[in-house]
């Protein structure tokens, strides 16, 4: 082999190894964009209150109503009231200019005002665009407490360009232990318990999938209850709005939705949990007979002492396990079981919000407002939120309580 012969063997050589380590370096691209915005995107929104937007990662452009003039969503971390959103034009995955949109909503929809540390969460990733329902639309009274509890919404379908990453669209959770939540996207009625997934095109269809818990869907007068691991879709027409019924509920492949980025809502979840078709039976639960555990989850506060908050956190639970009697429940068997009696709290007030959910609000002299969200979801699974406020102070602990041992 002549030199110039070898020269030219080995500048190919240089060439096809640079051109493989472009071609790696452009694989990698797509998941480090996903990590990277998704983890910027929670420590940008991490302060977000009750009925805020916040501007998550690049690129996003936002919209006023009109007559709105102190409006700023320009880069991450600018956070607006959402009263004041019109419009929200997120980007879809670009490797090229490394950019995907994310915006985070927090919302009280149809929560109680006395509970302020409850509110529904909204994350938008990817090619969406949410517009505000206009009051002349609306087929209520506007609330002006309880903004975008009624808007239109598109995404973007199958435009994942790397399996890292999801395809576009909208993730809303609960929160934990709270009543059920309800809201209007596209003229479609939705009670939701639960974490969704939904995607929506214009002429084509809404699809809506239940990643944990329940939700009831109503369209043009039909009603589909979906339970875990299913799905409804929904007809839209070109403008938008639901033009048929929601189809039966049909179980989802949770492998195409394993990108989805469920780890920086605030409750944590799997997609890959098990599907539910009829846990309840449409009844109430009874959890089993037996001693159960009380387990604190991390607690939230507002404008509080921290030594309050300890003295809180510490006072409003069981330290020991309690028996539970496996033939009946409610608030009054679970409290006077764990904490001894119920009636230790101010001026109770037991209510039930359906067949599995219970509550009971308390208030005391000096502004003291409270209550315990409690959840039946299992018979070997409660979980629950205590919610506190008081001179500007809130705080907000979540529990999960679970046969001992």
């Amino acid at each position: 082999m002549s030199r110039n012969q070898w020269l030219t063997g080995m500048i190919a050589v240089v060439i096809l190894l640079i051109l493989a380590g472009t071609a790696l370096a452009q694989e990698s691209a797509c998941p480090v964009i996903v990590q990277t915005a998704l983890s910027e995107a929670s420590d940008a929104c991490g302060e977000l209150g009750r009925n805020q937007v916040c501007y998550g990662n690049v690129q996003l452009e936002g919209e006023p109503k009109s007559g709105i003039e102190d409006f700023t969503l320009s880069e991450p971390g600018d956070i607006v009231d959402a009263a004041a959103v019109q419009t929200l034009r997120l980007s879809a995955l670009d490797e090229a200019a490394d950019t995907w949109g994310i915006a985070m909503m927090s919302l009280q929809a149809n929560l109680p005002a006395s509970l302020p540390g409850q509110n529904v969460t909204f994350l938008l990733f990817g090619d969406v665009e949410i517009e505000g329902l206009d009051e002349s639309e609306a087929t209520a009274e506007p609330d002006a407490e309880a903004p975008l509890q009624a808007f239109y919404f598109k995404s973007g379908l199958n435009d994942a360009p790397c399996p890292e990453a999801p395809d576009s669209g909208v993730l809303i959770q609960t929160p934990d232990g709270a009543q059920k939540v309800d809201f209007r996207i596209n003229e479609v009625d939705i009670s939701l318990g639960s974490t969704i997934y939904t995607q929506a095109q214009p002429s084509g269809e809404m699809t809506l999938s239940v990643l944990e818990g329940e939700a009831e869907v109503t369209a043009l007068g039909t009603t589909v209850i979906v339970p875990q691991g299913f799905r409804t879709r929904i007809p839209l027409d070109d403008t938008g709005s639901a033009s048929g019924a929601p189809v039966e509920p049909e179980p989802f492949d949770p492998n195409d939705l394993s990108a989805l980025p469920v780890g920086i809502l605030p409750i944590p979840i799997s997609v890959n949990a098990e599907a539910t078709p009829d846990a309840s039976g449409g009844g109430a639960i009874i959890p089993v007979a037996g001693n159960w555990h009380w387990v604190t989850g991390d607690t939230t506060s507002t404008g509080c002492d921290a030594e309050l908050v300890s003295i809180v956190v510490g006072g409003s639970g069981p330290t020991v396990d309690f028996p539970l009697p496996g033939d009946a429940f409610d608030l009054e068997i679970l409290f006077n079981s764990a904490m001894g009696n119920v009636y230790g709290l101010p001026s109770p007030v037991f209510s039930n919000i359906d067949a599995n959910t219970f509550v009971v609000a308390f208030s005391a002299a000096g502004g003291y407002e409270g209550s315990y969200t409690v959840t039946v979801v299992s018979p070997t699974e409660i979980r629950g939120q205590m919610d506190l406020s008081v001179s500007g102070c809130t705080i907000a602990m979540p529990f999960s309580i679970a046969p001992a041992g």
